[in-house]
């Protein structure tokens, strides 16, 4: 049975390559969960620049200009 994440936001479903030309379209108060096993192989392996990237990308949304 699969768990209930309603709460979750579907919208950005993947981790993606750091140096791709498209933003992630994150908005401030919604849930990612981040399809990443293409990039993180091992439970501690959280520091590559995808991830890097994808958590910059977040702070970035909850910001008001």
């Amino acid at each position: 049975m699969e768990p209930d994440t309603r709460e979750v936001n579907v919208a950005e479903a993947f981790l993606r390559d750091w140096d791709t030309a498209t933003s992630y379209q994150f908005l401030p108060g919604h849930v990612y969960n981040l399809q990443a096993d293409r990039f993180i192989h091992d439970h501690a392996d959280v520091t590559g620049v995808e991830v890097a990237n994808a958590i910059l990308q977040a702070m970035r949304s909850t910001l008001s200009y």
